[in-house]
């Protein structure tokens, strides 16, 4: 067993106890960091307003007026004054993928990209950021202006030339090898369309041998200059697929320099914590599944890896596969465990992609299905049971009427069946309950992870899925609060799998769609359903004190409260006061995570 392995081994049998107990702290003593002249929003309602804080080692240690706070000044006590700037506990996004985010990290998502001149932006920008020897791949250039041509029946396509309409106007592009050359002199790109077709720069050539001289593969053809006779860098067939497959598979080491990358950006933003969706390689390998039960999922070893190197810089609370859970406690996993960076105590579940009790009204033969992942409703049942009896909390992604139905009776059976103790059951996504569920829930005190751009992307489809009394209680956010929900505002960072539908990861974007529940570029007033927007106090809770709560943590974390940990941030703007389209104008300044800075806007350097 390696260094890792151990470390991890023993953050796992560590008790959550241990975490829960609150040093103690004397404010005799010196801080070493104290912000202040600042406006403070605690997010504690016993002191929800302050001037100042001050942190010793990685606790707060003082919350108060400016004069009572730099009271506890010593020599070599670090001074920030805010000049009335917002401070905030640091922002905790309850839902994310960060394995998914490292492979965008290397596979640009070009689902929406239509111009070569964007493509070239966003080529130079990787380039930029990832090192000579790792590839630049992606995929899905054009496809949205593709496949809206194609279902159209305008569309027409050719063997190895680019797609066109049928009045001859092309659909798509091909990239300039000169220009992906001047900005990857060095670095191999390659890169799909949406029909396809690849591009190679000639750095990609050069390592793979080919040239102008190669022969084409049966089914498959290399693109030359009809004038020089020089490869243009276009593959087509089997061309760009044998291209594709002699690429390197992706290195511990390149998975950990994306992986540090990531951790970066989210202290950007503000970002102190993660409820990442993971799985266990060490029960993953020694599991046969009958499908990829497990995508989307990120490899635990990342975050520990990221501890045992000093890099992890937002805390982690795992949520594990429920497929597998009576594996855990051979392993070492146990509900409640871990430490204050990483613990445990959630299972996900996937139950539904849309399970309706009708038909779409566009569709009278579809209501939905269960997610591939599962067999049928019984073992889905049998999962509930099974995993809360361990005694791990339930996390649901659902987003059907039926589905939600369904999801509240088997959580209403285990609490017949299984033995008392407090849960925190969890609603992923919550598109389109019933009033009946929502009352159910709010009953039951549950948490929703809400998705804000899940609202925004299904507002193009959901007049052809949805019957008018269904969008009543669609995304019905307040309501839910009124009924007793608890709600997390989550990114589902970095967005579909499959790389077409990108998701916003920054705290203040996501306040921005939740309180106005509009796109970022729709006319001010449009928001859909606007009764159900959150207010802004609401959207702070759900990215704090909320997720906190959800992970049994709100005792340590999630408020600026004396003897918590010191992870806080701070805003250019007060966005409690000020209109909701300068949310997004405000600025993270900084970011302090354990009672470090760990990202400082102002001389850009995390």
């Amino acid at each position: 067993m390696n260094v890792i392995q151990i470390v991890s081994r023993i953050a796992i049998i560590t008790g959550l106890a241990s975490v829960l107990s609150l040093p103690s702290f004397s404010t005799e003593g010196h801080a070493d960091l104290i912000l202040y002249d600042a406006t403070i929003w605690t997010v504690d309602p016993a002191n929800p307003e302050a001037q100042a804080v001050a942190i010793e080692g990685n606790r707060i240690i003082k919350v108060g007026k400016n004069e009572d706070v730099l009271a506890l000044k010593g020599t070599d006590t670090k001074l920030i004054n805010l000049d009335g700037k917002m401070v905030l506990p640091g922002f905790i996004d309850a839902h994310t993928h960060m394995e998914n985010a490292i492979n965008a990290f290397y596979e640009l998502r070009l689902n929406s990209v239509s111009t070569e001149e964007a493509m070239l932006a966003l080529i130079k920008d990787r380039a930029e950021r990832i090192p000579d020897e790792y590839w630049i791949t992606g995929g899905n250039w054009s496809s949205k202006t593709g496949w809206a041509a194609e279902k159209s029946g305008d569309y027409v396509a050719y063997p190895y030339k680019s797609p066109t309409r049928k009045d001859g106007a092309s659909i798509s592009f091909e990239l300039s090898l000169v220009a992906v050359d001047a900005l990857t002199p060095n670095q191999p790109v390659l890169l799909k369309r949406f029909d396809g077709a690849y591009f190679i720069n000639s750095a990609g050539l050069q390592l793979l041998h080919i040239d102008k001289n190669t022969p084409d593969p049966s089914g498959g053809h290399y693109q030359h200059d009809p004038k020089t006779g020089e490869l243009t860098g276009m593959l087509f067939g089997t061309a760009g697929e044998k291209a594709k497959a002699s690429l390197p598979p992706r290195s511990h080491q390149q998975v950990m320099f994306g992986a540090r990358n990531m951790v970066a950006e989210l202290t950007s933003y503000g970002l102190t914590g993660l409820h990442d969706i993971v799985r266990i390689p060490d029960i993953s390998d020694k599991t046969v599944f009958e499908t990829n039960a497990e995508r989307s999922m990120t490899d635990l070893t990342i975050f520990t890896s990221l501890r045992e190197e000093n890099s992890l810089k937002q805390r982690i609370y795992p949520i594990l596969p429920a497929i597998v859970w009576n594996r855990f406690d051979a392993f070492g996993y146990k509900p409640q465990g871990g430490d204050e960076m990483i613990s445990y105590g959630a299972v996900k579940m996937f139950l539904d992609g849309f399970l309706m009790f009708r038909h779409y009204p566009n569709n009278d033969h579809f209501s939905g299905s269960l997610s591939f992942r599962n067999h049928d409703v019984t073992q889905l049942r049998n999962t509930v049971l099974g995993a809360d009896k361990a005694g791990w909390d339930i996390a649901m992604h659902v987003t059907g009427d039926k589905g939600h139905a369904l999801t509240f009776d088997w959580f209403e059976d285990t609490l017949k069946a299984n033995p008392n103790r407090e849960r925190r059951f969890r609603i992923l996504h919550a598109w389109y309950p019933r009033m009946e569920e929502i009352d159910r829930g709010g009953r039951m005190h549950m948490i929703a992870d809400v998705t804000p751009f899940h609202l925004i992307r299904e507002l193009k489809s959901m007049p052809q899925k949805l019957y008018d009394d269904q969008k009543d209680t669609a995304f019905a956010w307040q309501t839910m609060v009124k009924k007793g929900w608890r709600l997390n505002i989550v990114s589902d960072w970095p967005g579909s799998y499959d790389g077409n539908h990108g998701a916003p990861v920054s705290p203040l974007e996501n306040i921005y769609l939740a309180t106005t529940r509009m796109d970022f570029d729709a006319p001010q007033g449009s928001g859909w359903h606007t009764q159900e927007a959150l207010t802004v106090d609401q959207a702070i809770e759900a990215y704090t004190i909320n997720p906190a709560w959800a992970s049994y943590e709100e005792d340590i974390k999630g408020t600026i409260t004396e003897g918590k940990l010191a992870d806080l941030i701070v805003l250019s703007k007060n966005i409690r006061e000020i209109p909701k389209t300068d949310i997004l104008k405000t600025q993270v300044l900084y970011t302090v995570f354990d009672g470090q800075i760990v990202f400082d806007a102002l001389s850009a350097k995390p």
